[in-house]
């Protein structure tokens, strides 16, 4: 049993410090400009697929679940216009000093 647990902590200690020696340091950074671009388009697509839901919901004449359905889109654009304004500035006035 303890010859078991010694080879598991050679193993465990061997791994981690693989780890530490493989770290990647990136040569250069972004500073998160492509991050309001992916939030715009998980936007889009979650709106979309609000409306399609609602189609559906309408195709298959079910107008409870089709008109509840119908506050998510706004509610989602609301969120946006809001991280538009709490976070829009932060990406765009990058700061030039590097870390």
């Amino acid at each position: 049993m303890t010859l078991e647990v010694l080879h598991l902590s050679v193993i465990l200690d061997l791994q981690i410090s693989m780890q530490l020696l493989n770290v990647f340091a990136p040569k250069y950074e972004t500073g998160g400009k492509f991050w309001p671009i992916v939030h715009n388009s998980t936007i889009f697509s979650l709106v979309l697929m609000h409306i399609i839901a609602i189609g559906i919901f309408g195709l298959k004449k079910l107008p409870l679940a089709s008109s509840l359905t119908i506050p998510l889109p706004v509610l989602t654009l609301l969120f946006n216009e809001f991280c538009r304004k709490r976070f829009l500035p932060i990406f765009r006035d990058y700061s030039a000093e590097v870390h």
